[in-house]
């Protein structure tokens, strides 16, 4: 049921395939070529977010150590308030003697 291949049919099957190979390298060189393009679209748009972050932490720096100023002001009249009601009480309790 076999037959043997004549030269001219080795041939045609031989060409075949490599239309097919080439074929398909065509077609890996376009899928490349528009990777390479979201690839550069994609670095661009990270370079820009990342400006963007670096522009707010610039901003955002004086809100911080005005955050921590307020921060170290709280505890200071958390402080004051503490030493008030201790001498207050302090007070109630010598008027009572």
């Amino acid at each position: 049921m076999s037959k043997l291949l004549d030269d001219k049919d080795i041939i045609t099957l031989i060409i075949h395939r490599l239309e097919s190979i080439y074929s398909d390298v065509g077609e890996i060189k376009i899928t490349a070529a528009k990777q390479e393009e979201n690839l550069k679209e994609h670095m661009r748009r990270s370079d820009l977010l990342e400006e963007e972050v670096n522009l707010l932490k610039t901003q955002l720096k004086p809100l911080q150590n005005y955050l921590v100023m307020l921060q170290g002001l709280a505890k200071a009249l958390a402080l004051i308030g503490v030493a008030v009601s201790i001498i207050a009480g302090l007070a109630k309790i010598s008027h009572l003697f």
